[in-house]
């Protein structure tokens, strides 16, 4: 039959080892750690320590899906008194075992004395590491370390039980390699382009159409395992990357300046058209002027009291000539408004883009964006120094924040795939 958690089923989560000695190593320094191993720069950041993020996200979906989380550290209370007991733990009951082995060969005489003596020396010496006060800090990291079995002992007696053990396999959150974001191939893009022609040729030339973005992953890998039986019901890994993360709240953006590329040539076409119509028409007006003043001049001549025929036949001539003239200025003006601009003035506005940096939002530090800042602190000092160390702790309290939200949601997302009622 398909399993179905019990509805209000008791469950006690276990802790990988290694998350247990990180416990124990806080427990003792009373501090935490705040960067990797070896990596002591000021763009350095924690991709260890997020389990408690889990852990507590474990417990929340948990609760939601109706069962019981009972509290860890009264299960580990009970494995510690168990462990305080002379001859309870596996080293202990290990050791024994070898030593009682030792005698019998001594006793069958298998073994020399001084051969006995020695093979008892190296049992002492073996176990020796691990049989420690408790005061001691091996002592103390044994005592803090529990693994899987003696959980499923302590949680079928007592006053503190479980029905079921949720054994985490595998905790981890770290950085992928940075990976290239390409611009043209996200649909917003591609429709901003097809509205703007020339755009994806700006975004090519300019080499502005990938970034590199960084990412980070959070796993998880679990498994329910009935206490009474010891069967295990349900086994589940689960992946979730930054992009998950940002699912509604990531942005690239870029930036884009459109101008007029062909505004120069068109505008020149136009004030040329102007001025040949301003030509043509100012021709207009001094021929209409020498026409009106050369009939003028033929009407005076005509109204004179000694009237001369040779004169008055070489004004006639004039006026002729002004009228003639006048006419095909007018005729002129009439065809170049007829025409009207030439096509040079009538062309298409043609656009060219500029493409600045592209950015994100939020802010995520790139690999080379981190390597960048350390070298420049090193290289700065003052203001610059202190401004740059700044820019460093954003980045440092993003990640943090990043790593803790990755914790999360795989936790809650693995967890709502156990099933239950």
């Amino acid at each position: 039959p398909k399993f179905v958690a019990k509805d209000g089923a008791r469950v006690v989560i276990s802790v990988p080892v290694e998350e247990q000695e990180r416990e124990a190593r806080q427990r003792e320094s009373n501090v935490s750690d705040t960067s990797e191993a070896g990596d002591e720069g000021i763009t350095s950041f924690k991709t260890t320590g997020y389990f408690n993020k889990a852990e507590q996200q474990i417990e929340t979906s948990m609760i939601a899906k109706s069962f019981q989380v009972q509290d860890r550290s009264k299960f580990e209370a009970k494995l510690r008194d168990r462990r305080t007991k002379p001859g309870t733990t596996r080293t202990s009951i290990a050791k024994q075992a070898e030593v009682e082995a030792a005698d019998t060969k001594k006793k069958n005489g298998e073994i020399t004395i001084d051969e006995w003596a020695k093979e008892r020396a190296r049992i002492e010496k073996k176990y020796k590491s691990e049989t420690e006060e408790p005061g001691t800090s091996r002592g103390r990291k044994q005592k803090e370390l529990f693994d899987t079995s003696e959980l499923i002992r302590a949680a079928q007696e007592g006053d503190v039980m479980a029905d079921y053990i949720l054994q985490v396999n595998t905790f981890r959150t770290e950085q992928l390699s940075d990976r290239p974001l390409y611009l043209l191939d996200q649909p917003e893009m591609k429709k901003l382009c097809e509205s703007h022609p020339g755009l994806r040729e700006a975004l090519q030339q300019t080499g502005k159409n990938a970034i590199s973005q960084p990412g980070f992953f959070g796993l998880l890998n679990a498994k329910l395992i009935d206490v009474q039986t010891g069967v295990i019901h349900w086994v589940g890994e689960h992946r979730v990357e930054s992009a998950r993360v940002f699912e509604n709240g990531y942005k690239v953006i870029v930036p884009i300046t459109k101008r007029v590329a062909n505004e120069a040539a068109v505008n020149a076409a136009i004030r040329e058209h102007n001025d040949r119509m301003e030509t043509l028409h100012q021709a207009c007006e001094n021929l209409r002027g020498q026409a009106m003043a050369a009939v003028a001049a033929l009407q005076n001549a005509a109204k004179a009291k000694l009237q001369i025929k040779p004169d008055i036949a070489r004004k006639q001539r004039r006026c002729n000539a002004a009228a003639e003239k006048y006419s095909e200025a007018c005729d002129k003006l009439a065809q170049a408004q007829a025409d009207g601009p030439p096509a040079e003035c009538r062309a298409a506005w043609q656009y060219s883009y500029s493409v600045g940096t592209p950015s994100t939002r939020p802010e995520m530090p790139t690999t080379d964006a981190r390597r960048n800042l350390e070298a420049a602190y090193k290289q700065a000092s003052g203001d610059t120094r202190r401004n740059l160390r700044q820019l460093a702790l954003r980045y440092r309290e993003f990640l943090n924040e990043h790593f803790s939200q990755l914790a999360r949601l795989v936790a809650k997302e693995l967890i709502n795939t156990i099933p239950s009622k």
